[in-house]
């Protein structure tokens, strides 16, 4: 069943919901302002993990109710490079323990049923039925001014695209919508810019430690085909044409650009990656996207897209998002998606000294888009591409007039304080104070040109 099919389906989510209104609490704290750091008890806060850049350490929390995470909430804790805390933004639901007490006896009496919910749902529901439910979890959401406890599930339709399930207690409504835009050495053969950009070449593949998954410290790839490599190749040496070629492109322009991040933003993931190729084998999908450590690549249809696996702008902008979930935890929708597709967009047009995105599988034009373009912030539309590049295009411009090591030292301190509340509004403001903070004399004239050119708010 297609995407377009699935709309129609949505249902109206009815979901239990506490009567005590409640209010979600957002605050920032910095050090420059504050001497007494704000404390966060075990309890009630969970560690998500924490990333290491050049400037910083980031670390992400989740709030959790009677064990049970809060949707929306978080707290971004930002620490110098000696581990001092410099800044600390959160989203926090302030709940009182006679309303957890209440909401515990809720959950223990759901907890055991979480192994019904996927099957209840394909059987309940026809738009469900191909789609493969992983185990759910309870989630509160917080809507509007009420609480509510749902079941969350990640679901798999036949062609390999993500799609996050809420479905109230008692699973009788739904609701859908798309998730998120994988130690041994050996010699394989790749294109190692591009079909467009490079011919082919051998090089040394490092760190696999399972030969046949292609798996290595950093990703996990594996294939929908029925064309697997196996422990019995001598190398990793194909013809372009052999899927097997596919997966080895893929895991090396993978690599090359965590090794990037790793090497000129000091950001490395907590977990490896999950990266899977021919995703909807034997039909051959546009599927390219990016969600909470998976990768999923489709073959290309051949209409409107063709060689996705060689194409290095598409890898390397959905390996960009794993970097920009673990350094803001962005969404993938409304403004929060367009920064997110922006700053994906930028890491790929810098890693790869081009511009622009879908050089080589994009079929009906000479790419897909671009980040040297003209936008400007007036022009915003709501839409998630378009949007995204207002941003990526004053991005790309930086780097012309400051260089490409300046103007990543100031995407990086200004994603220290980017959040998944941050909109284009909350984003310039964190740009310009980075911006007014780090630049002086002609570098800070020449940015002001630029946002005067781009029709930005007064810098």
């Amino acid at each position: 069943m297609g995407v377009r099919s699935y709309l129609f389906f949505f249902v109206a989510l009815a979901l239990v919901s506490c009567q005590k209104k409640m209010a979600m609490d957002h605050s920032v704290w910095e050090s420059s302002k504050s001497k007494k750091t704000p404390s966060f008890s075990e309890r009630e806060w969970n560690s998500l993990d924490k990333t290491k850049t050049l400037t910083h350490q980031i670390e992400f929390k989740s709030q959790r109710i009677a064990n049970i995470p809060v949707d929306g909430s978080y707290a971004k804790l930002v620490q110098d490079q000696k581990g001092v805390a410099r800044y600390i933004e959160q989203n926090r639901l302030k709940v009182d323990r006679q309303a957890e007490a209440a909401w515990s006896s809720l959950i223990e009496k759901y907890t055991p049923k979480a192994s019904i919910v996927g099957p209840s749902l394909r059987s309940q529901f026809s738009a469900l039925k191909g789609l493969t439910i992983e185990r759910p979890e309870l989630v509160f959401v917080f809507n509007e001014s009420f609480l509510q406890l749902i079941w969350r599930a990640l679901a798999y339709d036949s062609k390999g695209l993500g799609w996050l399930v809420d479905t109230d207690l008692d699973v009788t409504k739904y609701q859908m919508r798309r998730a998120g835009s994988s130690f041994h050495e050996t010699t394989a053969t790749v294109y190692p810019q591009g079909p467009k950009r490079s011919g082919l070449q051998d090089v040394v593949i490092k760190n696999l430690s399972e030969l046949e998954k292609l798996v290595s410290p950093e990703l996990r790839l594996t294939t929908a085909t029925v064309h697997k490599i196996k422990d019995s190749e001598d190398s990793l040496r194909f013809d372009p044409p052999d899927e097997r070629f596919d997966q080895v492109q893929v895991f090396f322009t993978v690599t090359k650009a965590l090794d990037w991040f790793r090497d000129r933003l000091g950001v490395s993931l907590s977990n490896p990656l999950d990266v899977q190729v021919h995703v909807g084998y034997p039909d051959k999908t546009n599927t390219s996207f990016y969600y909470q450590g998976r990768i999923r690549l489709g073959a290309g249809d051949g209409v409107s897209y063709d060689k996705i696996p060689m194409d290095p702008s598409i890898i390397t902008h959905e390996a960009g998002h794993a970097i920009v979930e673990a350094l803001t935890r962005l969404p993938y929708e409304n403004e929060g998606g367009s920064l997110n597709e922006a700053f994906a967009d930028f890491f790929a047009a810098v890693q790869l000294d081009n511009p622009n995105m879908g050089e080589v599988a994009y079929l009906n034009g000479p790419f897909k888009r671009t980040v040297a373009n003209p936008k400007r912030w007036t022009a915003k539309t709501g839409g998630l591409y378009h949007d995204s590049a207002i941003v990526s295009g004053l991005l790309w411009d930086l780097k012309r007039d400051l260089g490409v090591d300046k103007t990543l030292d100031l995407v990086l301190k200004t994603l220290a304080r980017v959040t998944p509340s941050t909109d284009f509004q909350d984003f310039q403001n964190k740009l310009y104070f980075i911006l007014k903070q780090e630049l002086t004399g002609e570098p800070r004239a020449k940015v002001a040109r630029i946002l005067r050119e781009r029709e930005w708010p007064e810098f």
